[in-house]
């Protein structure tokens, strides 16, 4: 969803929703990519490249032994009264992250498995990490 709040800023959140429970493989991807944005939301600092912070979240990846293939979009943007802003998390990208900027992550990482897993929140960039917007939690939602 994405939607103007009554000052005008964006806010966008996405997160996975079905009618029974996901297979396992599903809920594993899913896991992984909360697990990729709260990294990047707990390592974030201000003056940091935007370059690192994709790094943090290709990690993750990583450690869960995922093959990376390529990618479907930037891994975060900046975000306020435009839906896309710098910093653009693109790899290598020398975006600086700023302190108090918001920024929408989703992690656009492709995997050799092919499960297309899509979450995103909002949070503010501070000293101490990233501060949710919100107390969105990302779980899977069997409605």
């Amino acid at each position: 969803m994405e939607f103007v709040t009554a000052s005008g800023y964006l806010f966008e959140l996405g997160g996975c929703f079905s009618f029974e429970a996901p297979p396992v493989a599903w809920q594993r991807k899913f896991d992984i990519v909360a697990a990729a944005i709260s990294d990047a939301m707990a390592g974030v600092r201000p003056g940091m490249s935007a370059g690192a912070l994709v790094d943090m979240i290709r990690r993750r990846y990583e450690r869960e032994n995922l093959a990376i293939t390529g990618r479907r979009l930037w891994d975060f943007h900046g975000q306020g009264m435009h839906s896309l802003m710098r910093p653009y998390g693109l790899p290598n990208s020398s975006d600086v992250v700023e302190d108090s900027t918001m920024i929408n992550i989703h992690p656009g990482i492709l995997t050799k498995d092919g499960l297309g897993i899509s979450a995103t929140n909002n949070f503010i960039v501070t000293p101490d990490g990233g501060r949710a917007l919100g107390g969105f939690r990302h779980v899977w939602h069997v409605v």
